[in-house]
């Protein structure tokens, strides 16, 4: 596929009505196909997801699924990276980018989780920016090696995937196309001899995806979106805050609920806790 026919893809699936765009899969799936996929070297060691949500009325501040993703039964709006009714779970490996994307502002309460994932070999489609995909190393190494054994246009391909997702444009139904083919990769979560970052030819699972955020100029400010069975499996809520942050964005102030295996029970001593900066 050429970025040209991709371009005109893109345009078609951007015009739909968001009420329509589940309908439109099938039409679609023979295309994304044909997509370049590269994903991030195996994840082998556990390490936290953070995760952000306003302070509501009716919140149950004793359970975990609080915290968690929005289950189907509650039929998710559109995001991202999934269809009306598809659950996903949204985090960011960063507490200060969590807060960022949920434009949270200074001394106004929230909730933060802090997920522990501890899934052995996690595999995350990793989506580049196009800024890495020209200039990072380790990307352009990979890319010049797509490159050379497809002889396709693989990085403008990815860029506009990337730049896609990572829109700042605020305009109607600009997540269409996005959530529509990453509801093909959920739906075809096994790939094979897919290249990882590392440039090692693979058998996949894919676990999910792995992003810039758009709230940062940092690189190392990534977002990880992950399908529901990882946090059901591989999961463990480590703790909850209830809290607020300063001007700066790097201290909390706020409660502290620690999840014991059957609840999550708080702390009612107040606490500030600086944030690590990426």
């Amino acid at each position: 596929m050429c970025t040209e026919e991709l371009n005109d893809v893109i345009k078609r699936i951007d015009g739909y009505e968001e009420n329509i765009i589940s309908s439109k899969y099938d039409e679609y799936e023979k295309f994304f196909m044909h997509f370049p996929i590269i994903v991030a070297a195996p994840i082998d060691f556990s390490f936290p997801v953070f995760r952000v949500r306003p302070v509501e009325d009716n919140v149950d501040e004793s359970s975990p699924s609080s915290f968690s993703y929005k289950p189907q039964k509650l039929i998710p709006a559109m995001s991202r990276l999934n269809l009306k009714g598809e659950s996903v779970f949204y985090g960011s490996i960063y507490p200060q980018t969590a807060i960022k994307e949920r434009g949270i502002k200074p001394n106004k309460e929230f909730y933060m989780s802090k997920w522990i994932i501890n899934k052995r070999d996690l595999t995350l489609y990793r989506l580049f920016n196009h800024e890495e995909l020209t200039s990072n190393e380790k990307a352009s190494t990979i890319i010049n090696y797509v490159d050379s054994v497809r002889n396709d246009d693989t990085t403008k391909l990815l860029s506009l995937i990337s730049e896609k997702l990572t829109s700042t444009i605020n305009e109607a139904n600009k997540y269409n196309f996005t959530a529509l083919y990453a509801s093909y990769v959920r739906r075809n979560r096994i790939f094979y001899k897919l290249k990882d970052e590392e440039g090692n030819k693979r058998n996949v699972s894919i676990d999910g995806f792995l992003y810039k955020s758009i709230k940062s100029d940092n690189p190392n400010e990534l977002n990880i979106a992950l399908f529901p069975d990882i946090i059901d499996n591989w999961g463990i809520l480590d703790s909850v805050y209830k809290c607020s942050v300063n001007e700066s964005f790097d201290i909390i102030t706020g409660y502290k609920g620690v999840y014991d295996g059957t609840e999550i029970k708080w702390n009612n001593s107040k606490f500030h806790y600086r944030l690590e900066r990426p």
